[in-house]
Parts: C-alpha cells; structure tokens; sequence
C-alpha cells in the first residue's frame, strides 16, 4: 500500500471516528428540576406585546420571582426564574420601597 492510501485510510478513520462520537445520544436539560409548576405560581402581571405574552410570578410557598414567555399559537412557554446582580434569587415582597 502506497503512502498515499495509508494517509486516505488515517484520515477516513478519523474522520469516522469524530463523526460517530457527536452523534451521541445526550439528554441535555436547560430546565432546573426545582422549579415549580405553572399551576403553582401566582401572577403578579401579564402584558401582551404582538404575538408574545409576558408573565411575572412568584412562588407563594418561596415568594420567588419568575417570568413566563408564550407566543401566541404555541402550547408551551417559558418559564425562568429571576436573580439579583449576585445570583441569589429574587423574592417578592409586598411591601412598598
């Protein structure tokens, strides 16, 4: 076999090689396990701007914010929760500053 083939072979292998370790099957999650169920917050308000709704919740039991964002014709949403400049999480309260 010529030096060229066995160069040809290397390079198919590897290629092969790469290509089949990204076709992995991984379960990648951007949702927190923690977070509570839409059902379960209370909304403090809503506005529609075109095709979207935005929504600010809070979590009665940890008084944490959230905000939820829908389009409209989509059956799911958004939900993330909200954090200060030091990445505690934000809580609502009722009082006024």
């Amino acid at each position: 076999m010529t030096q060229r083939r066995k160069l040809l072979a290397k390079t198919f292998a590897l290629v092969t090689m790469v290509s089949l370790s990204a076709c992995s099957n991984q379960q990648l999650s951007t949702e927190s396990s923690n977070q509570p169920k839409l059902e379960d917050l209370t909304v403090i308000s809503k506005e529609q701007f075109g095709n979207r709704s935005f929504s600010v919740l809070y979590n009665p039991d940890t008084m944490e914010l959230y905000t939820f964002l829908k389009y409209n014709g989509n059956d799911e949403g958004q939900l993330a929760s909200m954090h200060n400049a030091d990445g505690t999480p934000m809580l609502f309260s009722l009082e006024e500053k």
